[in-house]
């Protein structure tokens, strides 16, 4: 791959792609990223610095909950429809309404859109 981009002129002599981006009303910048298939990769939110959407920083939980003092909310992600090898489910119920119980809860978000089936 890194042999065709460099024959295009997309990539440098050391396998590099150079990409020149920007925020949204911020400045130029550039990032290096491997051309090759068998380099790092670096996803969006790492190479732009943005901090991680809250429904992406933990999908390989079977399910978790996140309080969000700024705004009161219960966030809670619900992804596998079984318990979980480390809590099950009637545990993890618990652990919420016992949280909420103790918090100043105004609403909740449930999030089941890496729930598949």
């Amino acid at each position: 791959m890194g042999g065709v981009l460099r024959q295009v002129g997309a990539a440098d002599s050391g396998d590099q792609v150079v990409l020149t981006l920007a925020k949204p009303g911020g400045e130029p910048f550039t990032l290096s990223v491997p051309a090759g298939v068998g380099g790092k990769r670096v996803s969006m939110f790492e190479g732009l610095n943005i901090p991680l959407p809250l429904h992406r920083k933990q999908p390989d939980n079977f399910y978790w909950y996140q309080y969000l003092a700024d705004s009161q909310a219960l966030y809670i992600q619900y992804n596998r429809c079984k318990n979980d090898p480390e809590q099950a489910l009637k545990e993890f119920a618990q652990d919420v309404f016992a949280f909420a119980d103790s918090h100043p809860v105004k609403r909740v978000v449930l999030d089941m859109r890496l729930k598949r089936g």
